[in-house]
């Protein structure tokens, strides 16, 4: 076997490793939400935590969020290539102290700040479920400095190779959540989901602390600032903040304009159903972006320019084949799924009615997202972040006239919608500016595969709706839908085996001629 070939060969036992893991993360987390929408529907304790849990990550996201690691992986790998590991480490160091600072800020200003924080992000929910949220709230506010030390460390893991334990640490958080409401929920109640919620996001950083002391990662006990490498870091820092603003905004804006749809109850449903399309979009693009980006800015660092826009185009066509079938099949689907999944205890299926019309219409963004996601990793890698920032900030401003306007007319729907025409949009400029700089990444034959893709996944997504409506008339729902998924799996399976695209035909051609 020649290196090309265990190249390969490695990152695709890495890539199947990654996938079965971030699917194992997801489905523990649906299965979180699962309980959760059990124990309180979309009553007041429901509302309250859906609102005060996602205060302490949205105000992370505004200041810090994932600039953690796209500003830091970029910078460490250059290092790692010109000056060596022990250089690298040093700034990991830094960069480190740096992030802890800020976020132990964040933190502090939370506690302080609560009420006007739940009322600035809800403000139309009930009295009762906004006094809940204060307390909550501030239970939960230092999650945001674990949050900081996680995706640190999961930036060292990454640039140093390790990629698969930081694929599966939302696991330990989920886990413990789920732990707290299957056995401690009825004695501890919302209060205790708090500080279940707090004690997850501190297991997500403890878990990878062995492996990065391990790869060479040690504290500094100093506060180094305005080294050389944390000013290059933090030179990118706000470009790439407001670059990363989009989805916060996005949720911000959805949460404000939900707080006035069936008496806050919308609140609940949009965040459950965008938690479960997250979950969906999410196990293809962390698996992409995360493999992809730590790849991305080696080749962009060694002056490898063509191979970083083959990989990028490689992956975009990948990921689409996979995103866009499951798109259209959640489109078609979206009642059944979440009546199976969700509908129990407390939330009833009036409630599922409400979080399906979410979903169903947020599936219009979902492969936008992922190629958002992937696009962006690309501008990052290339240190260029003035594209994806710009973009970022014009949707961020946009977005609040499709909310506005199709949420007055069509309630959740109308906001899972003008989601998905936001997110398309920025997907869209960011493709135009990458293609005008650096010419078009995807050929004709690239544009005709993934028009093939979409093709198929149209008949795939029919092939499952009729399905289902013919089996449920002779059965139960949960075989109906079981047998009308694996029908639509069937279709698209056999149409793109019949008709592959492009890496998919080299593939079979490739396991041809091994044979």
């Amino acid at each position: 076997m020649n290196n090309r070939e265990s190249s390969v060969r490695g990152v695709t036992v890495t890539v199947i490793i990654m996938a079965i893991a971030t699917v194992c993360a997801k489905l523990l987390g649906l299965v979180r939400d699962v309980l959760c929408a059990a124990a309180y529907g979309t009553g007041i304790e429901g509302i309250a935590y859906e609102t005060a849990s996602r205060l302490p990550i949205m105000l992370f996201d505004f200041v810090i969020g994932g600039v953690v690691t796209a500003a830091f992986i970029p910078v460490f790998s250059e290092l790692t290539v010109k000056k060596g590991k022990d250089k690298a480490m040093d700034f990991a160091a830094d960069y480190f102290n740096l992030i802890l600072s800020v976020t132990l800020l964040i933190s502090v200003a939370g506690e302080l700040l609560a009420p006007y924080l739940v009322h600035l992000l809800a403000p139309e929910i009930p009295v009762a479920a906004a006094a809940l949220a204060v307390p909550l709230t501030r239970i939960m506010f230092p999650m945001v400095m674990f949050a900081g030390i996680a995706f640190c460390f999961v930036g060292v893991l990454q640039c140093m190779g390790h990629f698969r334990l930081p694929s599966i640490i939302s696991l330990f958080s989920n886990g413990a959540i789920v732990i707290y409401l299957l056995f401690l929920e009825e004695r501890f109640g919302v209060y205790g989901l708090a500080v279940a919620m707090l004690v997850g996001w501190g297991l997500q950083a403890l878990v990878q602390l062995p492996t990065a002391l391990k790869l060479g990662f040690r504290f500094r006990f100093k506060l180094r600032f305005l080294t050389p490498e944390v000013r290059e870091a933090a030179k990118a820092f706000l470009p790439l903040l407001v670059a990363s603003w989009l989805l916060p905004v996005i949720s911000v804006i959805n949460t404000r304009f939900a707080s006035g749809i069936e008496e806050g109850r919308a609140v609940t449903a949009v965040g459950y159903a965008n938690r479960f399309y997250i979950i969906i979009v999410g196990v293809f693009s962390f698996i992409a972006t995360n493999l992809l980006f730590p790849k991305l800015s080696r080749a962009s660092a060694g002056g490898d320019g063509a191979g970083a826009k083959r990989l990028t185009a490689a992956s975009l066509k990948l990921l689409l084949a996979v995103v866009l079938p499951v798109a259209a099949g959640c489109f078609v689907l979206a009642y059944p799924i979440i009546s199976l999944v969700f509908v129990n205890g407390d939330f009833t299926a009036d409630d599922a009615r409400l979080t399906a019309e979410a979903l169903k219409w947020f599936c219009l963004g979902m492969p936008a997202m992922a190629i958002n996601e992937v696009l962006q990793k690309l501008f990052f890698s290339r240190k260029s972040v003035g594209a994806p920032m710009l973009t970022s900030l014009i949707c961020c401003v946009i977005d609040v006239l499709p909310v506005y306007l199709l949420s007055r007319a069509f309630g959740v729907a109308g906001i899972a919608a003008a989601t998905g025409i936001t997110i398309t949009l920025c997907a869209l400029m960011n493709y135009i500016i990458d293609a005008r700089h650096g010419g078009a990444l995807l050929c004709l034959h690239d544009v005709a595969d993934v028009v093939k893709c979409t093709v198929f996944a149209v008949l795939c997504a029919l092939a499952a709706h009729f399905a289902y409506g013919a089996l449920l008339s002779r059965t139960s729902e949960v075989p109906a839908l079981i047998l009308s998924v694996l029908c639509g799996v069937v279709v698209y399976a056999v149409l793109t085996f019949i008709f592959p695209f492009g890496e998919l035909r080299q593939l079979l051609k490739r396991g041809k001629n091994e044979q």
